[in-house]
């Protein structure tokens, strides 16, 4: 169950990154040079990126600390 649900919220975490991501660049694209409309698009995209660093550290966190324990914490 562990296993499933680690998985499950890594992936989950993937793609609610990856559409923040997505609509922080149509939202960059379609501001028209609008101020305010650029700036909220670009802190979306900066804070999608960095949403997904920290997903892809945490994978490889977990997997640090399932290989140290000799646990196979994600399938």
């Amino acid at each position: 169950i562990i296993q499933l649900g680690i998985t499950f919220l890594l992936v989950g975490a993937t793609l609610l990154a990856l559409t923040f991501l997505i609509w922080g660049g149509i939202q960059l694209i379609t501001s028209g040079g609008d101020k305010t409309g650029v700036e909220t698009a670009r802190k979306k995209v900066t804070f999608a990126i960095l949403g997904l660093v920290i997903t892809f550290l945490s994978f490889f966190i977990i997997n640090f600390i399932g290989t140290f324990f000799g646990i196979m914490l994600i399938k």
